[in-house]
């Protein structure tokens, strides 16, 4: 069983979409978000941060003089 600091550890790391997670705890964390409120609430802050991070424009690579 999966607890919750585990799942803020993924979704700190992975965001909040399942198939990002590592395979291996993907199960364990989908377990924890269906049983869980505090878990869905975590991931629906995640999925806020992740929407944010998505509309934002990429950074263009440093210009390095040679």
């Amino acid at each position: 069983m999966m607890g919750l600091d585990r799942f803020r550890e993924l979704l700190d790391a992975y965001g909040a979409e399942p198939r990002r997670w590592p395979a291996n705890e993907r199960a364990m964390a989908e377990a924890l978000f269906a049983q869980n409120p505090r878990a869905r609430d975590l991931r629906a802050k995640a999925a806020t941060i992740d929407a944010l991070l998505d509309r934002t424009a990429p950074l263009a690579p440093p210009i390095i003089d040679a």
